[in-house]
């Protein structure tokens, strides 16, 4: 194995352990900006880094206005399919929240993109509060659902002590240069009982096994870090964090077929080939065939994507 391949990551953010094996190396497979990155592996605690780790200024050319997370209301979608998969994609994060908290409260969603999630909290009775650092996302936010929305990151908002029932970071850690700074700015923003709850790539799915560089929890460079179960709970156990569940509800089909269109964009073969794969890897009938397969991931944790709840300790 190779050790200390980029000297720019001489520690690890998670551990502190100071060797490192190289995973492999790679550029941007979603957008195609340019840079080479490598993806290195703590030999101590098992979390993937990005090397080099780029700053924040830097990383803005590799979010443009039409990113992914960008998405306009489920209303205006014209696509039924598509509006029918993205109401039940969303009905699912608010069961996650109420089916832990019964009774409405205040909940502050880090990261919240175009607010979709915080407009179905709000339906829900939720006092609601955004935070999101791209100007159009949380304007968008603002004009089309009339939401709370702090343009910028969450350490600049400057929140009151203990003010929120629950604080959700939907596909956010993994986006975040500091880590440790995100983390303790959420305990301290929680309620004494507070619950945190999250969805981040999971480095040990099944997918990353069959698809490698291309798999979809990368997302080089856009990824800082690439957690694994036992990485990120004993990150939260860190920050003083307890009653730890890691379960998984989403990074199905969808997660799917991104790794399938990373592998094909560099794919050297005849265009109606990859066609022809796309558009049968993407059918009803093959989304049914492995459907189970998918459930199966996702009761053993090697789904894509894996979500946890933490709760910050009441007080004695």
């Amino acid at each position: 194995m190779t050790h200390n391949q980029n000297p720019e990551i001489t520690q690890c953010e998670n551990c502190g352990g100071r060797h490192f094996d190289l995973a492999f190396s790679g550029g941007d497979k979603l957008l195609g900006v340019e840079g080479n990155f490598n993806i290195l592996k703590c030999q101590n605690c098992g979390i993937y880094l990005l090397s080099p780790k780029i700053s924040s200024e830097e990383m803005e050319k590799y979010y443009p206005e039409d990113y992914i997370c960008y998405q306009e209301a489920i209303e205006d979608d014209e696509n039924l399919f598509s509006r029918l998969d993205r109401e039940n994609a969303f009905r699912k994060r608010c069961k996650i929240v109420t089916n832990r908290i019964k009774e409405p409260g205040t909940i502050l969603d880090v990261g919240c993109a175009t607010g979709l999630f915080l407009n179905e909290m709000k339906k829900l009775g939720w006092t609601v509060k955004g935070v999101e650092p791209n100007k159009n996302a949380a304007n968008y936010a603002e004009r089309r659902f009339g939401l709370d929305v702090f343009c910028g990151y969450l350490n600049e908002a400057n929140l009151p002590d203990e003010t929120y029932d629950v604080i959700t970071l939907w596909d956010v850690l993994e986006h975040v240069p500091d880590a440790h700074q995100l983390m303790d700015e959420i305990y301290r923003l929680l309620k004494p009982g507070g619950l945190i709850i999250a969805t981040l790539p999971n480095g040990e799915a099944w997918e990353r096994y069959i698809f490698g560089e291309y798999w979809v929890g990368w997302e080089i460079p856009r990824h800082y870090r690439t957690h694994t179960p036992t990485t990120i709970t004993n990150f939260l156990k860190e920050k003083s964090f307890d009653d730890i569940h890691i379960f998984s509800f989403i990074g199905r089909h969808g997660a799917f077929m991104l790794s399938v269109q990373f592998f094909l964009n560099t794919w050297q073969a005849a265009d109606w080939k990859k066609k022809f794969i796309k558009g049968l890897l993407g059918s009803l009938p093959f989304r049914i065939l492995t459907h189970p397969l998918f459930l199966i991931a996702e009761v053993f944790n090697r789904s894509n994507i894996m979500s946890f709840s933490a709760n910050k300790p009441t007080r004695n």
